[in-house]
């Protein structure tokens, strides 16, 4: 996996748990670059596992 997209609070899946807890709060999470931004919308790369 290189990029991850984050939706801010926007659920896009039916489940209320999430199976990821490293991908919360990508803005300040270290090991992660932004990409780009459309609205609430980010994709960040994820530099971390390099």
């Amino acid at each position: 996996m290189d990029y991850v997209l984050d939706f801010g609070d926007q659920e896009i899946t039916p489940q209320a748990d999430h199976p990821f807890p490293g991908f919360d709060s990508l803005d300040t999470a270290p090991g992660f670059e932004l990409v780009d931004r459309e609205g609430s919308v980010a994709l960040y790369r994820i530099t971390a596992c390099r």
